[in-house]
């Protein structure tokens, strides 16, 4: 046999055996048995070797482990976004201000804080409707040739162009985090949700804080839900158990089954012999999501399943009636992969479309006729939905909103009713003064975030009062308090995103900073360095792709590209090219271990005795047990290359798999299950579990 081919299982195991044998012998040889004076002496310095030895080590993982909670604390603090959630309702009954001078107070009939300019509407959730979806394109350098989700969904466009009285198109901003859940919260609730909304409804995901759905089952409108299954556990017992359709939300694979069960159920009932049957339905269409999340958005899959949205709009046009509002959105945008969750220019751009057979949007421009040709021009706050929809619809605004209304919908047909702008805009603002109070009053706080805001407060009511002293004010002052209470609402905003909604990246960075230092610390004294330097060059791998998508900074992609491609190739080279030869090199166990031959060992087959009578007996280490083979290096390093190749939350799925893995083999081995079917089946369990989640 050459030197350089490796040892087969036996001859491994043989050699290893023959040197622990000789060690054996040669200790008894020189005559340190057990009850010598040497053997105890050796005995004594062993035990306080080993004390000493384990002391440190358990001084360097509590070490470890205080740094990973500081890490974990520090990064949680600037990611894991909170607010304290308020369980004050509004009522019809009691409006934020009073109304104008000399203004009678409205029924519910009528519209509780507004008259109602509509009876019943349809909003239409597609989700992931990016607002470039929804434009045409327009060549621009680097930017030469359309992508496949290009002049495929136009519907939007040319009613707005059109029938600028009917129709407008806005960019919609979502507020991170952009995840379904969190953007479905902020279009009820008007707020900035965030990863976790301490007070009412923390333990679970229904919505308890005050929100447009609540006020209109409140106001007796009959809701049918039809679509994503997200909205029933937000909303349970909201919606007509007869006619509402949920859908399943998870499978990411199927572009179809959704987006055609809601235009099934949805087309009937807009009919006029159905008419009666509903005064509000919300439709979510899943499939643009998913045709992103599956192919990224430049793919004919995409283009194909916008062509299918674009016919369907065209059908509900033609099939609502003059009192009823159709609405259609974005829930949020997805980046250049289909992805969404971040807060990236790409993932927070969704679209917002309103159109009535009425004709009563306006413009108080000529030059804003025309939809914004990008997201970053004219621009409007999803959060914006809610008050505009409550006004419309006559409902109170949310207690907790901090939207305005939009503009579009409240200046007329030639757009310059700024008497009725500027007193919705007043409406608006002094919800939100009234929630700032509550909000204050709850947290204890000294109230010195918000003295900014409570100056402009202050100047606003100012200026309104001058305008209702006025006998005839002019169309300035009413556009000039119009701009005041528009002021005050928008710094309001700023200061609540910055508490709530405002990634604290200081805090994350630094937190992945101590978490990277432990990792050295702990690369140094655990074994598995050079995996544990394979998931860290993964992280920096992702993070330079987000990185690129963000435009984080300000670098060519170029670059960023290159340094993913070397970071990736290093990864690879780990779990591949290192991995395979260490596999193909390593011993097949751990080690083997010299006892003295105790007959009760023997007897319960824990040791074998040697054939020459000796008195020294060997047992093999990590032979049997699947953690101590080097069989084991093999799932290591699949698992590697394949969290290299997922998305993080991927990688997360497969770290969790892969500790799965190792209990179940370790209950196997513990209950000597290993001829039992117990194995295979939790495995194909897990398999199937993880390929979908992944």
């Amino acid at each position: 046999m050459d030197d350089g081919e490796p040892v087969s299982e036996y001859q491994g195991i043989a050699a290893q055996f023959a040197r622990a044998k000789a060690l054996k012998q040669k200790e008894e040889a020189q005559g340190l048995k057990g009850n010598s004076p040497d053997a105890k002496a050796s005995n004594k310095l062993r035990e306080l070797q080993f004390k000493a030895a384990h002391g440190l080590l358990v001084a360097l993982f509590g070490l470890v482990f205080l740094l990973h909670a500081l890490g974990i604390y520090l990064f949680s603090s600037g990611f894991l976004l909170t607010r304290l959630v308020l369980d004050h309702k509004s009522e019809c009954a009691v409006p934020p201000v009073t109304s104008a001078a000399g203004a009678q107070p409205l029924s519910p009939m009528e519209g509780c804080w507004h008259p109602r300019t509509f009876d019943k509407t349809v909003i239409i959730i597609i989700d992931a409707l990016r607002y470039d979806f929804t434009v045409p394109f327009i060549p621009r350098p680097g930017n030469e040739k359309p992508h496949h989700f290009h002049d495929a969904l136009s519907v939007f466009y040319e009613t707005a162009v059109q029938q600028p009285n009917n129709a407008f198109l806005l960019p919609f901003i979502a507020d991170p985090p952009t995840t379904t859940l969190q953007r479905l919260k902020g279009l009820t609730t008007g707020t900035l949700p965030t990863f976790i909304d301490a007070g009412s409804n923390f333990a679970g995901t229904a919505i308890e804080e005050d929100n447009l759905v609540a006020q209109l089952r409140d106001a007796g409108k009959r809701m049918v839900h039809l679509g994503d299954d997200t909205w029933h556990s937000l909303f349970p017992g909201y919606f007509d158990i007869n006619l509402t359709r949920a859908y399943d939300s998870f499978n990411v694979w199927d572009l179809h089954t959704v987006d055609n069960g809601v235009t099934e159920h949805l087309l009937p009932l807009l009919r006029s012999s159905n008419s009666n049957q509903w005064d509000i339905i919300f439709g979510h269409y899943l499939g643009v999501d998913h045709a992103g999340h599956r192919y990224g958005p430049d793919h004919s899959a995409m283009s194909a399943k916008l062509k299918q949205m674009d016919d369907v709009m065209r059908q509900i046009i033609e099939l609502i009636d003059d009192s009823t509002l159709l609405v259609v959105m974005g829930d949020h945008g997805m980046d250049a992969k289909g992805d969404h969750g971040g807060e990236s220019s790409d993932e927070v751009e969704a679209a917002l479309w309103m159109y009535s057979k009425k004709g009563v949007f306006g413009r108080s421009s000529p030059s804003l006729l025309a939809p914004p040709s990008n997201a970053k021009e004219r621009s409007t706050r999803q959060i914006d939905l809610v008050p505009t929809l409550s006004l419309l619809l006559g409902v109170p605004i949310p207690f907790n909103n901090l939207g305005a209304p939009i503009e579009e919908a409240f200046t007329g047909q030639d757009g310059d009713d700024w008497e009725n702008l500027t007193s919705v805009r007043r409406l608006t603002a002094a919800q939100i003064h009234r929630y700032q109070d509550a909000y204050a009053l709850a947290r204890q706080s000294d109230g010195d975030a918000m003295s900014v805001p409570l100056v402009l407060w202050a100047n606003a009511t100012e200026d309104w009062d001058l305008l209702q002293r006025s006998r005839s004010p002019t169309t300035q002052q009413w556009i000039d308090t119009n701009a005041a209470f528009s002021k005050y609402q928008k710094e309001t905003l700023s200061v609540c995103r910055s508490l709530w909604a405002s990634f604290d990246l200081t805090s994350m960075v630094t937190g992945i900073g101590v978490s990277f230092a432990t990792l050295v610390v702990l690369g140094f004294y655990a074994r598995g360095f050079a995996f544990r330097m394979g998931l860290l060059l993964s992280a920096i791998y992702w993070f330079l792709d987000a990185a690129d998508d963000g435009e984080w900074f300000g670098t060519s992609n170029d670059v960023l590209r290159v340094i993913r491609v070397i970071v990736a190739q290093l990864v690879l080279g780990i779990a591949l090219a290192a991995g395979y030869s260490t596999f193909a090199w390593s011993a097949p166990l751990l080690s083997v271990e010299a006892s003295p031959n105790k007959e009760e060992d023997i007897k319960a087959g824990i040791v074998y005795p040697t054939t020459s009578g000796s008195s020294s007996a060997v047992t093999i280490l990590g032979y049997a047990n699947v953690h101590g083979t080097r069989y084991f290096l093999l799932v290591t390093l699949w698992s590697l290359a394949i969290i290299l190749v997922q998305k993080p939350m991927g990688g997360g799925a497969i770290g969790l798999l892969l500790l799965q893995i190792l209990t179940l083999l370790e209950i196997i081995d513990t209950n000597k299950l290993a001829s039992t079917s117990v194995g295979p089946v939790v495995l194909g369990f897990l398999g199937s579990f993880y390929f979908f989640k992944t």
